[in-house]
Parts: structure tokens; sequence; C-alpha cells
């Protein structure tokens, strides 16, 4: 499991949480979007495959889907 802890802004749609993890080479394997209502200090956990090289997590428009920021990226 993926822990976070993030600060979402406010904007006129809620914000999305997107988990993407990659492999050593740096491609893409798999991704997790994680609905968060409202703005402010948001926490939970994302489930997280085993194996994985890296993740990285982005704070998207709830609406439009384009990136805000990433807020968090762990390597291997």
């Amino acid at each position: 499991m993926l822990e976070y802890a993030v600060w979402l802004p406010k904007a006129p749609e809620p914000a999305v949480l997107v988990a993407a993890w990659y492999d050593t080479a740096g491609r893409m394997t798999g991704c997790h979007v994680e609905k968060a209502a409202g703005s402010g200090s948001v926490r939970g956990t994302i489930p997280a495959p085993p194996g994985q090289s890296e993740y990285r997590l982005f704070v998207c428009d709830g609406q439009t889907m384009e990136p805000l920021g990433r807020v968090l990226s762990s390597g291997s």
C-alpha cells in the first residue's frame, strides 16, 4: 500500500490523485486513480503492486486530468 498525505488546492472541480508505477527501464507499468473530495489536507492509501522500481503520485484536475503537480516520488 502506498500511503500519502497531500494538500489539494481549491479548484472549480475536485482534484484527483494519480499513482503511476514504473519498471527499471522507466516504462510505466500501471496506474491507479483515486478520487479525492474537496480540498485541503487529504490522507489515505492506494493499493500498490509489488516489485515496482519507482512510483510517482500526481495531483490532477478532476475534470481535465491535467497534472497540477507531482507530490511524491520514490525510486528503488
